[in-house]
């Protein structure tokens, strides 16, 4: 018998998963994005990236930043730890980008990562931990310790 809150928890997080992937491939629909935020009071962290954001236009900002890195982007979410909250972003390195040092522009790269998101009553995410691990060619970029 399937656990009938996993399943939302799972299904919520593919929607925002995916709403994401065409976000970025397509950044005039940014507010199909920004909607799943609450309006304010919100921690956006990306460990990967040593970033924290705690309003919409920083986050704006921040977003459109990896949808100009990048062409051709595609999420998926995958099961590791049996849950499916895992995802794997693909990408080709559209620019020179701050987060794959040495990479050059028409590199194919990954995202590989975990986040873990805090909803709030309304269905808006109130927190989100994204982790995760920056891979070009089978090989981990920017390798970074965050035990702290």
């Amino acid at each position: 018998m399937a656990n009938s809150d996993q399943d939302f928890i799972t299904n919520r997080q593919r929607k925002f998963q995916d709403t994401l992937s065409v976000v970025l491939g397509d950044w005039t629909r940014k507010n199909e994005f920004l909607d799943y935020f609450a309006d304010s009071g919100f921690v956006y962290t990306d460990f990967d990236v040593n970033t924290t954001l705690t309003d919409k236009a920083g986050l704006e900002g921040f977003a459109s930043g990896m949808a100009d890195s990048g062409s051709d982007w595609t999420i998926s979410t995958r099961s590791i730890s049996g849950t499916k909250n895992e995802y794997d972003a693909g990408f080709k390195l559209a620019k020179e980008a701050p987060f794959l040092p040495g990479a050059t522009v028409g590199t194919e790269a990954k995202l590989v990562g975990c986040p873990v998101t805090w909803w709030n009553e309304d269905g808006k995410i109130v927190r989100n931990h994204d982790y995760g691990k920056f891979v070009t060619g089978g090989s981990q970029v920017g390798e970074r310790d965050h035990r702290g």
